[in-house]
């Protein structure tokens, strides 16, 4: 009798392991944890031997905020095997976004921001022809670290940068991966003797405050006064999606200050190479200083220079230069360049991959030009 009932119940444990099992929950965070329509991608293996009606319950959980995103999808069928959402479910389930600042980004950019998640899928059966399934509940959580591969960084001009130059261009790296949808913002203040730079960013009036740019650049704009000489500045740019700041840079410092020395021998700012080869034309001294972004892999850049003056002539001879995946810049010595020629403009060309060329026209000036 003894043996008769530890059998019915080792039977029983194996039976409930069994049915626990029939629907396998897979999720890869890494890969799919970053976006709310990758969600989707989810794998529920459904072990019984035919078709069930499912629902499925996403919870989204941040370590520091809690619950920021809950997904419910309507009835579904599983069949037998592997399956993923059905698009068009997906698509009609109900989306409810925490009101905190985790649930509003989310919201608004359908991207996940940096911080620690659990990522939570429960699997309701409910009957489906005239089979009620024996276990109607399934549960599996998955954890990831969202961090975003390159942030929001400044590059031009540089951090505590003293020129001469009163009306520099701006030039920074966007924050990747990219979010569909963002504009930039750029705010200069005066940066007073003993001030903070992030007090001054938050109190003083804004010598410039360029809303809605598109693009990673800023020329200095016509309507703004020139900067003042022997003053300092500090600049930030934010990163705006709608009425919501995804990501802003660091705080830098320019100051504005004239010597002999870099009148002459300064170097230009960077520009950014863009597929329109009648953008606008850069002055260069001493030095051609430019930035671009490649999406593609690690090569040895191809670039040319060529004449314009002289009908599209090609300089010879170019230094031999590395490309990296991500953003790219480049100081390019042109008082080493041979068939340089002072006041001739030149063309810039740099061939990324796939036929797509980027441009970048330029007057060269020569280390003696007075301004």
């Amino acid at each position: 009798m003894r043996l008769r009932k530890y059998f019915l119940l080792f039977i029983c444990v194996i039976s409930c392991c069994i049915t626990s099992a029939q629907v396998v929950i897979h999720f890869n965070a890494l890969a799919d944890g970053t976006m709310v329509n990758k969600l989707a991608k989810v794998s529920l293996n459904n072990r019984y031997n035919g078709e069930v009606s499912a629902q499925l319950t996403i919870t989204i959980t941040e370590a520091k905020a809690g619950i920021v995103l809950k997904v419910r999808t309507p009835a579904f069928i599983l069949s037998k095997g592997a399956n993923v959402i059905p698009a068009t479910i997906f698509q009609k389930s109900q989306f409810v976004y925490a009101n905190n600042s985790f649930g509003l980004q989310i919201g608004q950019t359908r991207m996940f921001p940096d911080g620690e998640y659990d990522y939570c899928f429960e699997v309701n059966l409910l009957p489906f022809k005239q089979f009620t399934p024996p276990v109607d509940f399934f549960e599996s959580c998955f954890n990831h670290t969202v961090s975003r591969m390159v942030p929001l960084e400044l590059i031009n001009p540089y951090e505590k940068e003293i020129s001469c130059n009163k009306r520099p261009n701006f030039l920074w790296q966007p924050a990747l991966p990219y979010v569909p949808g963002t504009q930039y913002t750029l705010v200069l203040v005066e940066l007073l003797p003993g001030q903070l730079k992030a007090e001054a960013i938050a109190y003083n009036k804004p010598v410039i405050l360029q809303h809605k740019i598109v693009g990673s650049s800023l020329n200095f704009p016509a309507t703004a006064p020139m900067l003042q000489e022997g003053k300092s500045y500090a600049w930030q740019v934010l990163a705006t999606n709608g009425k919501l700041i995804t990501t802003r840079s660091e705080i830098w410092e320019y100051r504005v200050k004239c010597t002999e020395e870099n009148r002459l021998s300064e170097k230009d700012s960077y520009r950014e190479l863009k597929d329109n080869r009648d953008d606008g034309v850069y002055y260069a001294h001493t030095w051609l200083r430019f930035a671009f972004y490649n999406p593609y892999g690690v090569s040895d850049l191809d670039y040319s220079i060529a004449n314009l003056t002289k009908k599209e002539v090609q300089l010879k001879r170019l230094p031999k230069l590395n490309m990296q995946a991500g953003f790219n810049k480049y100081e390019l010595d042109l008082e080493s360049l041979t068939g340089l020629e002072k006041g001739h403009q030149y063309l810039l060309t740099v061939n990324i991959s796939q036929g797509k060329k980027l441009y970048l026209t330029f007057e060269y000036k020569g280390k003696n030009y007075e301004q």
